[in-house]
């Protein structure tokens, strides 16, 4: 891959996730489409992605909640969970 793909790659996926946090909606939804439009990559590498993309986003949410101080996730019920 070219890095002009991977600056559109990470491109994509930081204003997915942007959209999708002020939306309120999941990245993956926005992620997943545009990627396939372009053709660039396998449909099971461009799931991977977006999983990545949906990951990583939602442990900067709960890590930025949890050092925020505001977080309500009961920690004994939760880590199982997780």
């Amino acid at each position: 891959m070219k890095l002009h793909e991977y600056i559109l790659f990470g491109l994509i996926g930081l204003s997915a996730s942007t959209a999708g946090a002020v939306c309120g909606i999941g990245g993956g939804v926005i992620i997943k489409p545009l990627l396939d439009a372009f053709g660039l990559l396998s449909v099971e590498a461009i799931s991977f992605l977006s999983g990545c993309t949906v990951l990583a986003m939602a442990c900067f949410s709960v890590l930025k909640s949890i050092s925020g101080g505001d977080s309500s996730v009961d920690r004994t019920t939760g880590t199982p969970l997780a």
